[in-house]
């Protein structure tokens, strides 16, 4: 059965955004940085999404126990 798998991205958390943080020293001392951005790996959304078969949507949760699942 084909299945639609959706979890929250790996890289942002879920949040959509990730922050890039930089620093380093001057003559004046050390200094930070932040940048916040769109998460590339979701596009911005929070979340990905897979497609992949599976025998059942119980097989399919226990790789994915905390995924949202429908049957694509």
């Amino acid at each position: 059965m084909k299945i639609e798998i959706t979890i929250d991205c790996p890289d942002c958390g879920g949040y959509g955004k990730t922050e890039h943080t930089t620093g380093g020293w001057t003559a004046a001392g050390p200094w930070m940085s932040y940048r916040e951005s769109q998460c590339d790996h979701c596009d911005g959304t929070g979340e990905v999404r897979y497609v992949d078969y599976y025998e059942s949507l119980a097989d399919a949760q226990l790789d994915y126990p905390d995924a949202k699942m429908e049957v694509a």
